[in-house]
């Protein structure tokens, strides 16, 4: 199985990289952060401080979170 911090790698930085799937992570809110925006949910799990990890190692963004949504339109 190929993990995917090893595909991050291998794809490099010249192209844009889009991660999609449902990673059942809540990665909370931050302001002035590079990874994860103001306008995302209040809480934070342990699947969503991996995925920020993640996205922190590879200057890759949490683009959801910088969007301001409607209470009802932030979970499904």
């Amino acid at each position: 199985m190929i993990k995917p911090n090893e595909t991050l790698i291998n794809i490099g930085t010249t192209r844009e990289i889009i991660l999609w799937g449902d990673f059942k992570g809540h990665t909370g809110t931050k302001v002035n952060n590079q990874v994860v925006g103001p306008y995302g949910e209040t809480r934070i799990n342990d699947n969503g401080e991996r995925l920020i990890d993640l996205c922190e190692s590879h200057n890759l963004r949490i683009t959801n979170g910088y969007f301001k949504h409607k209470m009802i339109h932030k979970y499904t």
